[in-house]
């Protein structure tokens, strides 16, 4: 009987899972990569939703410098086409032509819908968009894949870094002299839907969340941008 139980208990932790298109993949606090591993694991994540050959654009990937982001963007490419799933679009060659709203967006997070817009102007089937943050303990990378025609995210994929790891902190030795800053789980939980429903346009929803973050560390820098980014947009 308990084998039974088992087994229909099983059956259904599967079903729920493939019942929802957008897979969110988290790298738990004990289970800190490697930079390379993360982009590897984040470009195979992404390469798990489509079907055949597909064009991809990186709309952009927010950073604390912009050397950072560069250098995550160009190789998050490598691996995207290094998996045989993806043709990446040059971001560079269509700038010109992305409307001043796209261009605003660009200032900061990238919202779904400018995401989209970007992608459309491109010629891309998916976008994808990020963010890179540094934390005490660890760094997260998370990334958004949304189907242009669909407007559907496809993949909600977060993991943890290494602080130590050599590429890591070769990219970001810039601001050795900067203390990264502690966060709670709890805290970094609020900020990481509060930048979910920022992406998705659910402005007051994201402002409750980043006051929720300010209530635990009032001296967060990330829920300060963003609380300020999402007034802004409402």
């Amino acid at each position: 009987m308990k084998i039974k139980i088992i087994i229909a208990l099983s059956f259904l932790a599967l079903w729920g899972c493939s019942s929802n298109p957008a897979q969110v993949n988290t790298q738990g606090a004990s289970g800190l990569v490697s930079l390379d591993d993360a982009l590897a694991m984040a470009a195979e994540d992404v390469g798990q939703r489509v079907q055949g050959k597909t064009e991809i654009a990186i709309t952009g990937i927010e950073a604390p410098l912009k050397e950072a982001a560069d250098f995550l963007t160009g190789e998050l490419t490598s691996y995207l086409v290094a998996g045989g799933k993806f043709i990446v679009l040059e971001r560079s060659n269509a700038i010109n032509a992305v409307d001043a709203e796209h261009q605003f967006q660009m200032s900061g997070m990238v919202s779904d819908d400018s995401a989209v817009g970007i992608g459309y102007d491109l010629g891309a089937k998916v976008v994808l968009s990020g963010t890179f943050s540094r934390y005490a303990n660890f760094s997260q990378l998370r990334l958004r894949a949304i189907d242009v025609r669909s407007t559907q995210l496809l993949s909600l994929y977060t993991v943890r870094i290494r602080n130590d790891d050599e590429v890591l902190a070769s990219v970001m030795r810039p601001l050795d002299n900067v203390k990264p800053q502690a966060i709670s789980e709890n805290a970094l939980a609020s900020l990481n839907r509060g930048q979910d429903f920022l992406a998705e346009g659910k402005y007051d929803a994201a402002i409750r969340e980043f006051e929720a973050v300010l209530r635990l560390d009032p001296n967060n820098a990330e829920a300060k941008r963003n609380i300020d980014t999402a007034r802004q947009r409402r």
